[in-house]
């Protein structure tokens, strides 16, 4: 199951869902560049966010399906580059988005704030 939903940018979000019986196995969940900025440059970019299968139907292909399905609808719809990212030492994921094309372009460190 496919759905766009509206963003803060020009082009929409999308989620693209895989069932078994009714209930959802996985699901690649992909947002505008507008969503982080209103730069026209940004409203070409596709991030998906998350790609996720539960662990009973891991190995099936189906993260190479929704991934596939994912990246296909975002041309018809006129995003014109994709990210993705994922944990440095997760190197299934690294491995699995090399696959599809994808390039590592940068590094960056996630930063934390507590309340003192």
């Amino acid at each position: 199951m496919e759905i766009w939903e509206p963003s803060r940018g020009e082009r929409p979000n999308c989620t693209v869902q895989a069932f078994h019986d009714g209930i959802e196995i996985g699901i690649c969940q992909s947002i505008s560049g507008g969503e982080f900025s209103d730069s026209p440059d940004a409203q070409n970019w596709f991030h998906t966010k998350w790609l996720g299968i539960t662990d009973k139907f891991q190995g099936q292909d189906l993260g190479r399906y929704l991934l596939q399905q994912t990246l296909q609808e975002r041309h018809g719809i006129g995003y014109w580059h994709t990210a993705i990212s994922t944990d440095w030492e997760n190197y299934r994921a690294f491995l699995f988005y090399s696959n599809f094309g994808y390039q590592v372009s940068d590094w960056t460190y996630g930063l934390l704030k507590t309340q003192a």
